[in-house]
């Protein structure tokens, strides 16, 4: 019984063999190409892995799991021809020949125009485009702004404002929209942030519960003084 059961594994194996020598045929008489993005120096934009050499054998039709699949130095990161190992069955191994292409760019006059409305938005993210050194501050971990006066002179509704610096808004606004964007300023007050939109080139549109700030609100935006606000804005 022993002898028979030993039989039988042995004759599994060499149907196994025989699959192997089958496929390892059919996989060096194949050829495989993978076309990939790269610069002008043949470097690609990513690597050739495993995985992606296994997907190029799945759409050929050879399903080899990754792990099966050995690549010169763990990865392919320029264009050329190579050679991967294909472990099969045993100590059966098959080698592929494998051709690396540089995915190829359309010529200037197959290329699409770029339509209107997409070239009008790439040139408002370029004109709300901030410094360098304005990234630096903006995005640290602490900001230093100094605070600002607190009383109301000439409201009657309430004694102190609440009021942030302009700065704070300046900076988000920036940060955060494009010119030409809507900032919603729910609780208006004194129209701080309303300010600080006219200077980031944003429109404002803000609400404000107390009636009797109102001519106080008028009186503080009707006094912005057009010619340095557009100083500001050309200067920054």
């Amino acid at each position: 019984m022993f002898e028979a059961r030993k039989a039988e594994i042995e004759a599994r194996k060499e149907i196994k063999r025989q699959n192997a020598r089958t496929l390892k045929e059919k996989l060096e008489g194949a050829s495989f190409e993978v076309v990939m993005p790269a610069g002008a120096n043949g470097k690609l934009y990513g690597a050739v892995t495993t995985a992606v050499i296994a997907d190029v054998l799945a759409k050929q039709g050879f399903e080899i799991e990754r792990k099966r699949i050995e690549l010169p130095g763990l990865a392919i990161k320029t264009v050329g021809n190579y050679h991967a190992t294909i472990k099969l069955y045993e100590a059966q191994v098959a080698e592929i020949s494998i051709s690396v292409k540089p995915q190829e760019e359309k010529g200037a006059s197959e290329q699409p125009k770029e339509e209107p409305k997409k070239a009008e938005e790439k040139e408002t993210r370029r004109e709300s485009s901030f410094f360098w050194e304005e990234r630096n501050i903006w995005f640290s971990d602490i900001w230093e702004i100094k605070g600002v006066k607190q009383t109301i002179d000439n409201a009657t509704s309430r004694d102190r404002n609440a009021s942030y610096p302009i700065e704070l808004p300046y900076r988000l606004i920036n940060m955060y929209s494009q010119k030409g964007d809507v900032v919603l300023d729910p609780f208006m007050g004194l129209g701080t942030t309303t300010i600080a939109s006219i200077l980031s080139e944003r429109n404002s549109v803000g609400f404000e519960i107390d009636p009797l700030l109102k001519p106080l609100l008028k009186e503080i935006l009707g006094s912005v003084n057009i010619l340095k606000a557009n100083a500001f804005i050309n200067n920054r």
